[in-house]
């Protein structure tokens, strides 16, 4: 079962405290209510210079990113061994604002590195889409006007809802029965076998913030500035 692991030290902030109220301010809530919203802003902050040091010099991260219409996931980034928040103590966001270390960062930031601007609110063909933890990405990336699928794509995004199960395998060929916890699990799909085996990468398997290979069948795929897979 996954677990919230211990985060790892991030990267430095790149947006003003006063630009990303306004940035969010401008973007509908949840379920459009925006007031709602906004009335949450002061206590956000407050726990963010609270929790997180990298935002007590009065800067946090991009927290929205918008996807112009066109653009595409490029097929060639960083390795995954380069995601860079992979080592340190100190809790954390990453540049996209997501909490350092978790399955959510390392797909933001493999997106991200591949040309497709990502973040906890991402403004895509249809509007808003806020992903915040892993069960909720589905539902982030229709309202968003992304496509989802059964069907595993290169570059598409693994998605587990709070409490979903699926079979899995490791690189040795040991095969589990994993469920993802309360928050819901991503991971990003590097490889489809001819079996229709997705081959994918994460963070946060098992409760762990370190990099996972793995391969198997995720109950739903998200295609995220990629073509959905036909059939």
């Amino acid at each position: 079962m996954l677990r919230i692991s211990r985060p790892v030290r991030g990267a430095r902030p790149s947006l003003s405290v006063s630009a990303s109220i306004r940035a969010l301010g401008a973007v509908p809530g949840p379920r459009g209510h925006r007031t709602g919203w906004l009335a949450a802003v002061p206590l956000a902050l407050a726990l963010t210079f609270s929790v997180f040091p990298s935002a007590q010099a009065g800067r946090l991260p991009v927290l929205v990113r918008r996807v112009t219409p066109g653009l595409v996931l490029q097929a060639v980034g960083p390795a995954a061994t380069e995601y860079p928040y992979r080592a340190g103590a100190t809790p954390g966001l990453d540049a996209a604002g997501f909490v350092i270390g978790q399955c959510t960062s390392f797909a933001a930031w493999w997106l991200n590195s591949r040309g497709l601007p990502f973040g906890v609110v991402t403004m895509g063909p249809r509007g808003a889409g806020w992903f915040l933890n892993a069960s909720s990405w589905d539902a982030a990336a229709r309202a968003a006007g992304f496509a989802g699928g059964s069907r595993p794509a290169v570059g598409a995004v693994a998605q587990w809802r709070a409490g979903e199960s699926s079979r899995r395998r490791d690189p040795d060929g040991t095969w589990h029965l994993v469920s993802a916890g309360a928050a819901g699990h991503v991971a990003i799909v590097i490889r489809v076998l001819p079996d229709g085996q997705a081959e994918w990468l994460d963070y946060g398997f098992g409760g762990r913030a370190v990099l996972h290979h793995g391969f198997g069948f995720a109950p739903r795929y998200l295609y995220l500035g990629i073509t959905p897979p036909r059939g």
